[in-house]
Formats: structure tokens, sequence, C-alpha cells
């Protein structure tokens, strides 16, 4: 497809490592200790921080210490601090969640008003962090930091 698409190889291999990723991580998100009901019940941007930092923490260390995550991430070493791209983080966040939101609706069966529910917390969890991301100053281990401690 990329090749119709007139792609470069360096978009086939940023594509090639985004599904390694997408492969590796997406089940994580929506795993066997996911309860719909508690994920929709939360209404603010501290209740989401608090169910990433209790609930999602193994996530999020796993994530940040893949090498494949970093690599797609552009992570690079400067006057020791882990910088990351912005907008690798972004497309890397969105694609997770889409990704990990259509594979929950294939295997549980939702009514209208839970789907709703179910993409705006998704939208409120991505918006938390793009958030912790900007407040990291695009550094690694201190958007972990953020995510991990946040509460």
């Amino acid at each position: 497809i990329l090749d119709r698409l007139g792609r470069g190889e360096s978009d086939k291999y940023r594509l090639t490592i985004l599904l390694k990723v997408i492969l590796d991580f997406d089940n994580n998100l929506f795993n066997d200790d996911f309860v719909l009901d508690e994920f929709l019940s939360l209404k603010s941007q501290k209740e989401i921080s608090q169910y990433i930092s209790t609930k999602k923490s193994s996530y999020i260390k796993t994530l940040f210490n893949d090498d494949y995550v970093r690599l797609y991430l552009n992570v690079n070493y400067f006057e020791d601090v882990w910088y990351y791209s912005k907008e690798a983080f972004e497309e890397l966040s969105e694609w997770i969640l889409s990704i990990s939101f259509v594979k929950y609706l294939s295997h549980e069966p939702l009514d209208n008003s839970q789907i709703k529910e179910l993409v705006t917390r998704l939208f409120m969890l991505n918006k938390y962090l793009l958030d912790c991301s900007d407040q990291s100053g695009f550094q690694l281990e201190k958007l972990e930091t953020i995510l991990l401690h946040n509460k």
C-alpha cells in the first residue's frame, strides 16, 4: 500500500515499527483487570490520572522500556536526559487507544450509550496523556514519573 502511495523506505520502516508496537501493547490496555464500569465512572482528569497510576503502572513501565516503542518515539539522549518526539508520542497514543477500542468492541457487545461513554473516556484519556507529555518537556523519564505518580 505504501509503495502505491509513493511512500519512501523510512515511512515503511516506521509503519513496521508501529505495527509491532500495536500488536505487542494494545491487548495490555484492556486486559483481564479492565472493568468497563470502573473505566466509564472516571469523570475527571484527576480520576483518570489515579486510574493510570494505580491500574496501569505496569503497562506504562513496560511500554516505555520497550526497544521498539523507544525507536518509534525517536528517543534520543542529550545532556544526560532521554527525550522523545512529541509528534510520535501523539501518534502512538492515538493508535493504541483506537486499535484497543476497536478490538474491545469486537469482543464485548456494548449498547450505544456505553460506546458513547467509552469514546468520551478514551478522548479524556488521550487528552490527559498529551497534557502529561507537554508537562514533561518531552523527557521520557519525566513523563513516566508524571504518569505513575500524578495522583
